[in-house]
This record gives structure tokens, sequence and C-alpha cells, in this order.
């Protein structure tokens, strides 16, 4: 709060853009708190994005296909998505990536 406070005097922020930025930085370490905690609950070992998957050590997935998935247009369109193969085929990766 002090760096914030500094800030606000620097800017010559009113008090009322001091209080936003204030309630803008509590609404985003609550969000950040609730991800880690659920994250914890769920015992997620690793956090990955897409843009981390190797998808060449695993050709037969169509790279296309979960990009789109990614979307989340399937929710919208009241879809149901199922991941299906064999062990060892990131079914789970997929399913926790962020």
């Amino acid at each position: 709060m002090e760096a914030r406070n500094e800030q606000a005097i620097k800017e010559q922020m009113s008090y009322m853009e001091f209080l936003e930025l204030l309630l803008s930085d509590e609404f985003s370490n609550r969000k950040d708190n609730g991800n880690k905690k659920r994250m914890q609950k769920a015992k997620i070992s690793q956090i990955k994005t897409l843009e981390e998957y190797q998808f060449n050590q695993q050709p037969s997935i169509n790279k296309r296909f979960i990009y789109n998935l990614a979307t989340c247009e399937f929710v919208r369109k009241k879809e149901n998505v199922a991941f299906i193969g064999p062990p060892g085929y990131w079914k789970n990766s997929f399913r926790y990536s962020t």
C-alpha cells in the first residue's frame, strides 16, 4: 500500500482514482490467491499453457483442434468434450492446461 500511496502522490491522483487503484489491486490479489488455492486443492502438480506443449512429440494430436478447444466455443454451443485414447496420450495434460 505504501508503494501505491507514493504513486498516488507522485501522479497527483484524486481520492477516487487512488481508491480505484487499491480496489483493482485487491481484486487481482484475491483472484490470484483463489486460483492458487484451487490448484493446490485439486493437487495438480504442474501448470502448463498450450504454448509450452511440444506437439511434435505427439504427432497424432491435432494442434489446430486443441487450440480450437481452448476457445471454449463448445461451452457456448453446450457440447461435450471427451479425451479418449491409450495410456500416455497426454489426455490429463490437456485437461489441466490453462
